[in-house]
């Protein structure tokens, strides 16, 4: 994908596989370890010192669940190597990337136990970020039981009892066996692409069954939960059965978009500028 817009390049990989709910806290905790340290530099420290000399290159990464797929993406962004005169950039990029992901010895402990303590923070703050808590929520009791409805750093009963163990052999068995994309983006020329190329042989793909739900319709269920903030947010959520391929898609969007979508939206207008009853209204479909 080439694009002079900025003088970056910008490298995602992508590892897909298949929901299921109980690899939700392995993912999650390799999201961090990987991108902690590397075999040849074996801590976090020694990586960061690494990736401020290759001109402040960064790395982030997104756990999420998409539909059939729970998706780990990973972003490598560092400045266009024509506009720097050091032929080794690209060489150490790539055995990065390589060493990050695919050259992997059984985990330090001291990344492990720190990457498990992470996420049992990250856990039990959750109350702390009320509005992310609250979306959690209502997920949670539209979707009940399927895997929809469960956190994606999975429960603190399963971060407290997980192993270095079985995270490793999640490793080695399940994450390496996922489908793996690379994708390139920025003004790519062809060293670019010819530095980069070896990449392309750790690229795979696999089938991935489509996950399967039948929602139920239900009652009207109101749950509460009341938490010391000062103030409330409430979710309304209703279960309109049209997908991408429906003739009444486009028409749900707008329908979407007329209640409670923009500013001048019905919902926003009575309840923000009308009753004084919300700071904000949004709505989405």
């Amino acid at each position: 994908m080439p694009t002079k817009q900025y003088q970056a390049i910008h490298i995602s990989v992508y590892f897909v596989s298949k929901i299921e709910s109980d690899a939700f806290l392995y993912r999650f905790l390799l999201a961090r370890i990987l991108t902690s340290y590397t075999e040849t530099y074996m801590s976090k420290q020694l990586l960061s010192k690494k990736l401020n000399a290759l001109y402040g290159m960064f790395i982030t990464n997104h756990v999420f669940v998409l539909k059939d797929y729970h998706i780990m993406r990973f972003n490598f962004v560092f400045p266009n190597p024509s506009l720097i005169s050091d032929d080794a950039m690209l060489d150490d990029i790539v055995q990065i990337i390589k060493e990050m992901f695919f050259d992997r010895k059984p985990f330090l402990a001291s990344v492990f136990e720190e990457a498990k303590r992470y996420t049992i923070n990250e856990i039990q703050s959750k109350k702390d970020h009320k509005f992310a808590y609250a979306k959690e929520q209502l997920i949670k009791y539209i979707y009940l039981n399927h895997p929809y409805g469960k956190s994606i750093t999975g429960t603190l009963e399963e971060a407290l009892d997980v192993s270095l163990t079985e995270t490793y052999d999640y490793y080695l068995n399940y994450f390496l066996n996922d489908t793996i994309k690379f994708y390139v983006s920025g003004d790519i020329h062809q060293e670019l692409k010819d530095k980069l190329s070896v990449l392309k042989s750790y690229e795979q793909e696999n089938v991935i069954e489509p996950l399967e739900f039948n929602h139920v319709h239900k009652t009207i269920q109101n749950y509460t939960e009341t938490l010391p903030m000062g103030q409330a947010y409430i979710f309304f959520a209703y279960h309109l059965n049209v997908d991408r391929k429906d003739p009444l898609y486009t028409a749900a969007l707008i329908v979407n978009m007329l209640i409670g979508g923009y500013p001048e939206s019905m919902l926003y207008k009575l309840l923000r500028e009308t009753y004084y009853l919300a700071y904000d209204v949004d709505s989405k479909f």
